[in-house]
């Protein structure tokens, strides 16, 4: 829909990035006009056509699970330590990893625009209370060899197309997995 309403002097090369929740989509799309003679006055019509596309099963997903994986471990500790003695692994038991898992993309949102967050959980699992407080800084750690990936569809759809970046005119960023300050920042 970006060129529907659009007259391109000359032809203008798009970037799309999308990043959503369980894929990013990148594609390569080409604007431009013609010119076209209608009930004899002459009408400029703009077309498009998509020079290349990809698409990568990375997504915000995978990143909320790398955070609950977190969660999970720093619960498992303050279970054992509740308990007094080797409670085993919160990952065996579906509904509180469900919890977490709902909880790490808060999390994720969250760290998009701050620094820290804290995190409770009243009874999380086998009457035991998990606080703790995640940071950016830890997040992208954790998720260092995702953001490894992020680009990866950039690539292949500019091979696709048989372009370079400098043959993009403009970028558009779509999805909330962009709002990551680091993806912006690897996109940018």
């Amino acid at each position: 829909h970006y060129g529907i309403d659009r007259v391109f002097e000359e032809p203008s090369t798009v970037l799309y990035y999308n990043m959503g929740a369980n894929s990013v989509q990148a594609s390569i799309v080409t604007y431009s006009s013609y010119v076209v003679k209608e009930g004899g006055k002459n009408k400029t019509i703009g077309q498009f056509e998509v020079k290349g596309k990809s698409t990568s099963s990375l997504g915000g997903h995978e990143f909320d699970v790398k955070i609950a994986e977190l969660l999970a471990d720093r619960f498992n500790i303050q279970w054992e330590k509740k308990k007094g003695e080797a409670s085993g692994d919160i990952r065996e038991f579906a509904k509180p990893m469900a919890r977490l898992l709902a909880e790490a993309k808060k999390i994720r949102e969250v760290l998009s625009a701050n620094q820290e967050i804290p995190f409770k959980v009243e009874q999380l699992h086998d009457d035991v209370d998990m606080s703790t407080k995640v940071t950016r800084t830890e997040m992208e750690e954790l998720t260092a060899l995702l953001f490894g990936q992020v680009t990866d569809p950039i690539d292949h759809a500019l091979e696709m197309a048989g372009m370079t970046l400098v043959d993009i005119n403009s970028v558009e960023l779509l999805g909330g997995g962009v709002r990551m300050p680091k993806v912006k920042k690897i996109l940018e």
